[in-house]
């Protein structure tokens, strides 16, 4: 009778769990639903699908589903302007998370909490301090997708040029797209790239319009391929900015045409008031009156018409504030219950099977093999913990070169702009003074003049040699050394000091070229295996040879440790080119030393 008592109680506990699953997973499918929605731009139809999940968690007292769904109503919110709202249900999501201990609903929070402070509220310091608790948290997740969206959002808060940004460096943003765009490649991340890539062309806009229309081309690509509505008009309404500031009009027309068609289909107001306001200022400068002054009245109507909404907006929201509030004192008191009758149950489930010999061994069994799968599972979190933090140096190493690489490059473009553009434009100047020179009222301001165009020729020369030599082959070996030397220490990953002994001369240019990029090896070395903190690098002159020493406080390595990769083999081939000799030693615990010498 004890018997069948414990499994006609467990069956039904069993039935029970079914249906509450089952309910659950239709509260699910309405929010993926949802998710979809959003991300085709129909924010409408997904607040609506939404709100169907939210009762159907609701009713089954779903804590972790409310909090989900109140995430994804805060965020549809956002995008079509409701920003109280929005904020009112990001804050009722952060607490259901914190209150179940759900660290990744909570890192989602926080980005969005990031995203309206830096967006709506222009409050960057509270948008980078959200940015920061999330990173903290999807890093501890190992959550690579997040950690792109991270990178993405932080470069957009460096792009971001107003007054009370102090954060605001260009440097810094193109840095942090360079490596969400590559990790967002690597994840075949379709939504990020294209986002990444919007984010580029606004950035590239003044230093770089060709490469703007460039990045605002890939965008637009992916975006379509995506069926995206609301992320082409945003991309459309940036090219037509782009193309007004250009005055190209007639492209900013076409652009702004193409953000109405999409707008009207979908409903998307603030786009349709932005493309008017653009058309106006466009058609007033190209001298027609009658389509600016159409375009600005449709301007001022959806003006007067988003003024009105926020009022009726801001009701509403007063009123679901109210709602939600009583909906969660409701919720606690039902799960106040549902714990109490939890308990009650659980203690007569106890009575039973203490009763029961089977109970315990099944007890024992369980203990046992839940701390074997710890312990597997505390393996396995290492060896995936080593294997990110590998992949994290990695892409920062390749992001290091690629500023370096793209340092060099920026300086060859401005010398080519500045010999070709800005010096052909003087010289033609030049020769329409000289055409002058038989008037001889004029003659002593035409001397003054003709020498003053020689002599911005000459310079516009010399700086574009300058720039175009670069600094190794301009200024020789140690000034490349400690230029290399600030270049890595911006990072903040190693702290460089470069030190000369009776030496300051120039070498034979393949001397220096080989020196340097023998050090950018042991450097990349050592920033790659070596888990330093400081480098140093000593140049020596001894009687007719000169030394070359590199060391680090690294973790060192065994005299059975690979002394044959590539880079090692790279170094001796360049040593052997210039006739010099060289040596590597190193001990676990005691850094790495190489040294090389080479006649001068």
């Amino acid at each position: 009778m004890l018997y069948s008592c414990i499994f006609i109680y467990l069956a039904l506990a069993g039935i029970q769990v079914d249906r509450s699953e089952q309910d659950k997973s239709d509260g699910e499918k309405l929010r993926s639903k949802g998710i979809e929605l959003k991300n085709s731009g129909d924010f409408i139809n997904a607040l609506h699908h939404y709100r169907l999940a939210l009762a159907s968690f609701r009713e089954k007292q779903d804590t972790i589903g409310v909090a989900n769904v109140f995430n994804n109503i805060g965020t549809a919110c956002f995008y079509l302007g409701y920003f109280d709202s929005c904020l009112v249900y990001y804050n009722e999501s952060i607490k259901l998370f914190e209150y179940s201990d759900d660290l990744n609903g909570v890192g989602k929070v926080h980005i969005n909490l990031g995203n309206y402070y830096a967006y709506e509220d222009k409050d960057f310091r509270k948008a980078l301090t959200h940015y920061k608790e999330s990173a903290v948290i999807f890093t501890e997740l190992k959550q690579l997708h997040r950690i792109v969206v991270l990178t993405n959002n932080i470069a957009n808060v460096f792009a971001t040029d107003l007054p009370n940004n102090h954060a605001h460096n260009l440097d810094s943003a193109r840095f942090y797209y360079g490596f969400a765009l590559r990790m967002s490649i690597e994840l075949k991340d379709s939504m990020q790239i294209g986002g990444i890539l919007m984010n580029l062309g606004r950035l590239a806009e003044s230093a770089s319009p060709d490469s703007a229309v460039y990045y605002y081309a890939k965008s637009l690509k992916i975006f379509k391929g995506l069926g995206n509505d609301y992320k082409v008009a945003s991309v459309y309404l940036n090219l037509g900015n782009f193309y007004k500031n250009r005055s190209q009009f007639f492209k900013a027309v076409k652009n702004n045409s193409h953000v109405f068609a999409i707008a009207y289909k979908n409903n998307y107001w603030d786009f349709i008031h932005s493309a008017s306001k653009n058309l106006a200022e466009v058609y007033e400068k190209m001298n027609k009156l009658d389509s600016a002054l159409h375009y600005f009245k449709r301007y001022s109507h959806f003006s007067d018409s988003i003024y009105n909404e926020t009022k009726s907006r801001q009701i509403a929201e007063l009123q679901t504030k109210y709602e939600t509030e009583k909906k969660e004192k409701e919720i606690i008191a039902q799960r106040s219950q549902l714990q109490q009758a939890n308990i009650e149950r659980n203690e007569m489930l106890l009575m039973l099977v203490a009763s029961l010999l089977l109970g315990v061994v099944a007890v024992l069994f369980f203990r046992q093999r839940s701390r074997t799968l710890k312990l597997v599972n505390q393996k396995n979190e290492e060896l995936y913990s080593k294997e990110i933090n590998k992949l994290l140096k990695d892409r920062e190493l390749k992001a290091l070169d690629a500023m370096i690489e793209g340092q060099e490059k920026e300086r060859k473009r401005i010398a080519e702009e500045l010999h070709d553009r800005l010096g052909n434009t003087l010289s033609a100047v030049k020769m329409h003074v000289e055409a002058l020179a038989g008037n001889d009222a004029h003659k002593k301001e035409y001397k003054y003049i003709n020498k003053i165009l020689d002599t911005a020729v000459e310079d516009t020369r010399q700086i574009s040699h300058n720039m175009l030599s670069g600094v190794l082959t301009k200024f020789g070996l140690i000034a490349a050394l400690r230029d290399l030397k600030e270049t890595i220490e911006s990072t903040n990953k190693l702290e460089v000091t470069v030190e000369t002994i009776q030496f300051d001369e120039r070498l034979e240019m393949e001397k220096e070229i080989n020196l340097y990029r023998i050090v950018q090896e042991l450097m990349s070395n050592t920033l790659r295996h070596a888990s330093a903190t400081k480098l140093a690098i000593r140049l020596e002159k001894k009687g007719s040879e000169l030394e070359l020493k590199v060391s680090d406080d690294g973790k060192g390595m065994s005299a059975e440790g690979d002394a044959s990769g590539i880079g090692l083999r790279n170094i001796e081939s360049r040593v052997k080119k210039i006739g010099g000799m060289w040596r590597l030693t190193s001990r676990p615990g005691d850094g790495t030393y190489a040294t090389v010498t080479v006649p001068v």
